[in-house]
């Protein structure tokens, strides 16, 4: 019978059980037979998407760069930084806080560790 209901996790979606470690193969509840004391069956997760929002205040990015739209708690880049015309790049803020950051790794990890699981967490960046 199925396991139910059906386990959470924060920041993930689950996919269903599986009989294998790589979450490949559904697990058969209505035609497997256990006949073992101790039968293991595997959760299947993927990562929950949350959107970043950018803020360029008239910049924009060079061609050929771009930035994700979206990041999961498994994620990990540095943003690219972008131009405008007569202005010189000061960095990043939002919600790194509002000192501005040359440099800006999204680290998802860290990023959702203490947030709630929600789906309309959002990151703002806005370039000065």
């Amino acid at each position: 019978k199925r396991p139910t209901p059906d386990p959470t996790r924060n920041h993930y979606n689950f996919t269903g059980w599986y009989a294998d470690p790589d979450c490949i193969e559904p697990f058969d509840f209505e035609n497997t037979k256990i006949t073992d004391v101790f039968t293991v069956i595997y959760a299947g997760w993927i990562p929950k998407s949350y959107d970043i929002k950018y803020e360029l205040n008239g910049g924009y990015l060079p061609d050929g760069l771009d930035n994700p739209d979206d990041f999961t708690i498994e994620d990990y880049f540095t943003l690219n930084n972008p131009v405008k015309t007569g202005d010189t790049f000061d960095g990043w803020t939002g919600s790194n806080g509002t000192t501005a950051e040359k440099s800006l790794t999204i680290d998802g990890e860290e990023i959702l560790k203490n947030k709630p699981d929600n789906d309309s967490f959002k990151l703002e960046y806005t370039a000065n």
